[in-house]
């Protein structure tokens, strides 16, 4: 299962101020530590320069409330500060895949929030997922990971599909890498 964030900042507020709070509180690296977290990758907005996106795999869904994932600040958003920067944040628990699809460098992620299953795909590879817990911002999404030139030719003009980039490559738990 998957455990999705997507957030907007509001206008007027900028990357380096996002990813020096991000990085600071919350790096990639500290939820790997967290057992059950299987891996995690992280995601700035094409579509919307403002938005960013980060996906974890984890095991079970206890593990969004364990002591480990509460003890490295997990399930907070924001520190008092950031409550007034952020458009919208959003926490989804999803099923439907066991360990995120890698997104390289080239590549870019689609993100398609639904309220049914049997969405239009636009002929995209989209994984379909269904929201169990958290927030549920849509009981149903789409996640595909597509090369640049890929999403330019597919996706329709006005297309509610959110297109992310990868900030860095994915984190894997040796555990659940494919060799093993």
């Amino acid at each position: 299962m998957l455990y999705i964030v997507e957030m907007t900042l509001n206008p007027g507020h900028t990357d380096k101020d996002w990813y020096q709070w991000v990085n600071g509180m919350k790096p990639p690296e500290r939820y790997m530590s967290v057992p059950g977290f299987r891996s995690v990758q992280r995601f700035k907005g094409v579509t919307d320069p403002l938005a960013y996106c980060a996906i974890y795999s984890v095991s079970t869904a206890e593990v969004m409330t364990s002591p480990a994932y509460r003890g490295i600040g997990g399930g907070v958003h924001s520190g008092g500060q950031w409550n007034e920067r952020l458009a919208y944040w959003h926490r989804d628990l999803v099923d439907g895949v066991a360990i995120a699809p890698p997104v390289p460098e080239g590549h870019l992620l689609l993100v398609k929030k639904t309220s049914s299953p049997d969405f239009p795909d636009e002929g995209l590879p989209f994984i379909r997922l269904t929201a169990i817990g958290l927030d549920k911002s849509a009981p149903y999404r789409g996640i595909a990971v597509v090369t640049a030139d890929e999403a330019t030719r597919r996706i329709p003009q006005g297309s509610d599909i959110r297109v992310y980039r990868p900030i860095a490559p994915q984190l894997l738990d040796v555990a659940s890498s494919p060799s093993t």
